[in-house]
């Protein structure tokens, strides 16, 4: 028997199933296009969603008969939205995590609801990033869609209601929409009701882990799957591939090196003292044991680097990994003197500044596309860092990381990392860390196993670990220094404000 763990993101779904010893047994993912209608506008089309998910599941399905699968669970990126109607048919395209469409409600709620409310509430603070604001922004300018709409939901609840289960959103996740009341574990009735949306709109929470339903025969028989699959409430896309990466307590933090690039720190309870609060620092639910997680993210990483390979070598639909790779191979080895502010998406942690944005400071003729994409690896990680000294000034250690996802595949990118944060970065052994967290909450939903930690014990991965090099030392603290400064210089072009709050 085996059992199947799904990763959705934003750009692109994975399935893998595990048999009961944690091996790996098949793998295959698929692109989606995101769409950009407009600046600062993401989006994905639902049928392209749809279609890569049933592909990939049927393809899985198709390599391991012999150990057919018993239970799927899922891990879904954070920050979508989507209106169903009745019938749970969407009324639009899947708005993406980094949309900001919601900018003008987002400004609207901190005058009228305040920062500081919210936060003692939620546990987060207000941004166009999240599923509220952009349930706010739906109904202003939609109207007619928002009068048609009998849910709000998210990518997650989307695909269990196509999967024929009835749709649910699982704590984690809710834990992220700016409407769930932290110390409750309830949609906060304070926060609907200022927002003007109605608790029915929304799906009921549940644990994660938990048995939600099964397939139908039609729709097994659609996936190439055989037998009862029972169907088990995932988690946030974070917090399931930090499981994956085997954070299970206090003290092990994690980095997720994917489209945004998202570093977790397991928490015991809530965090909502206004030092956390000033460095808009999240509390999110884990989906592990009642634990709860704070992260610190950069929405610009894959992205970015992306980007980088079209302009600078030319990169089109098909060659861009090839092209990146090589990018990143020809970097040269010392840091560049060059800095880039990775806010080409807005800016994440500390400063959650949606209309921040990308800037490249310190050019000269002599600048070549090779030091500019050392440049960018360089500051993404200094981009890191800032978060890594508050966390450490609030008491979360962050001596060691454990590294997953896409990037973390490349050695040179975790080098640099280790180098820049001064700190011991371990690549996990499974590269699809979000994939395995899925497949231990499925094993576990469904008894096959005692927990999801057990079932993480039984895997058998090689890890590797890079330690900070020393020669490189002071060269990046002084870099550091200097891009410490860097957003509060942009940002007074048009305000005062962007001095780090630590």
């Amino acid at each position: 028997m085996s059992v199947l763990g799904v990763d959705i993101g934003t750009s692109r779904c994975k399935a893998a199933a595990f048999n009961l010893d944690g091996k790996m047994l098949a793998m295959y993912s698929r692109e989606y296009q995101r769409l950009m209608p407009l600046p600062g506008r993401y989006e994905i089309l639902p049928s392209q969603l749809i279609s890569a998910l049933e592909s990939i599941i049927a393809d899985v399905a198709a390599q391991v008969k012999r150990d057919p699968i018993e239970a799927i669970s899922f891990s879904v990126f954070g920050g979508s939205f989507v209106p169903l109607d009745s019938d749970f048919n969407p009324l639009g395209n899947l708005i993406s995590t980094a949309d900001n469409r919601g900018l003008p409600d987002m400004e609207s709620w901190l005058e009228s609801f305040t920062a500081e409310r919210t936060y003692q509430i939620t546990g987060i603070i207000p941004h166009t990033s999240e599923f509220l604001i952009k349930a706010i922004a739906c109904s202003r300018t939609s109207p007619d869609i928002y009068e048609r709409t009998a849910m709000l939901a998210s990518a997650e609840e989307f695909v269990y209601a196509h999967l024929g289960i009835v749709p649910v959103v699982d704590r984690s996740t809710a834990s992220t929409y700016m409407a769930y009341d932290i110390k409750s574990g309830d949609w906060s009735a304070e926060i609907l009701d200022a927002a003007g949306i109605c608790r029915s709109l929304l799906a009921p929470i549940v644990e994660c882990g938990s048995v939600i339903g099964r397939l139908s025969r039609a729709v097994s028989q659609r996936l190439g799957l055989s037998g009862d699959v029972v169907v088990v409430a995932g988690g946030h896309d974070q917090q399931v591939a930090a499981l994956g990466a085997g954070q299970v307590r206090p003290g092990i933090v994690t980095d997720s090196l994917g489209t945004v690039e998202a570093m977790s720190a397991a928490l015991e309870s809530p965090e909502l003292g206004r030092a956390f609060m000033q460095n808009n620092l999240p509390n999110w639910c884990h989906v592990y044991n009642g634990l709860f997680c704070t992260a610190a993210y950069n929405y610009s990483c894959a992205d970015l680097l992306n980007w980088a390979a079209r302009v600078f070598y030319g990169a089109q639909a098909g060659d861009e990994l090839e092209l990146l790779k090589r990018g990143l191979a020809e970097m040269p080895d010392a840091p560049s003197s060059v800095l880039v502010q990775p806010h080409f998406c807005g800016s994440g942690t500390p400063y959650m500044d949606a209309v921040s944005r990308g800037a490249i400071v310190g050019l000269d003729l002599s600048v070549t596309r090779e030091q500019l994409m050392r440049a960018i690896i360089d500051c993404q990680n200094y981009e890191m860092r800032l978060n890594m000294d508050i966390w450490r000034k609030l008491g979360i250690s962050a001596d060691s990381i454990r590294v997953f996802g896409g990037l973390a595949q490349n050695d040179r990118i975790l080098q640099i990392k280790a180098d820049i944060l001064d700190a011991i970065v371990t690549k996990v052994g499974c590269s699809e860390s979000g994939c395995l967290g899925a497949a231990a909450l499925a094993a576990s939903g469904a008894g096959l196993v005692e927990s999801p930690v057990e079932f993480l014990n039984a895997c058998k991965h090689e890890e590797r670990v890079f330690t900070p090099r020393k020669e490189f030392c002071s060269v990046h603290q002084d870099m550091y220094g200097m891009y410490r400064r860097l957003y509060g210089s942009l940002k007074s072009l048009t305000t005062n404000d962007g001095e780090t709050a630590a």
